[in-house]
């Protein structure tokens, strides 16, 4: 299972914005955050991409994670999940606040030992500001379609209530506050 997101990042001499969107260009998230270029005498700004990256980490602060085990996150995503948890550190080293996003899906992400995983990952970072658990639906089955790629999830239903509710409890439980 994977999900397609463009991400525009527009850098300009006094700020940064970000927009995310899905392949069809509906908005999913937008941020923005001002950037300290310095100035030459020349009247020209210095291009520092350490100022980039500050500002673009000012700017995003959601972090979806999909899974802690990198076997699971492989087979969810296609890739290692090392580079994302080395991002959540990064920022936690900055002490960036972050909402963190945990798309609950049946069969896929729905084992308890899992997310009490990575529960404890987030609650170890110590800026997690707020964790939303999404219970998985079908309405973007039809971008798949449109792109005439096999939707591995075509069957799957959305989880029920009372595993979403235990999902949440986990990352209660961990100190962290979920919705």
């Amino acid at each position: 299972m994977t999900t397609d997101v463009v991400l525009g990042v527009d850098v300009g001499t006094s700020g940064v914005r970000i927009v995310a969107s899905d392949r069809s260009g509906t908005l999913a998230a937008m941020s923005k955050a001002p950037i300290a270029v310095p100035i030459q005498n020349t009247g020209r700004s210095l291009q520092d991409p350490q100022i980039w990256w500050s500002a673009i980490e000012q700017a995003f602060p959601l972090l979806d994670l999909k899974a802690m085990t990198p076997e699971l996150h492989k087979k969810l995503t296609g890739v290692d999940n090392k580079q994302v948890h080395e991002f959540a550190r990064r920022l936690a080293a900055a002490r960036k606040p972050i909402w963190v996003r945990f798309v609950l899906v049946p069969g896929w992400t729905d084992d308890m030992a899992e997310v009490e995983r990575i529960a404890a990952f987030a609650a170890e970072l110590g800026n997690v500001e707020r964790v939303d658990v999404l219970p998985f639906h079908q309405m973007g089955r039809f971008k798949w379609e449109k792109l005439k790629m096999d939707y591995q999830l075509n069957d799957t239903k959305a989880p029920s209530r009372e595993i979403t509710e235990e999902a949440i409890a986990r990352f209660r439980a961990s100190g962290l506050n979920a919705v």
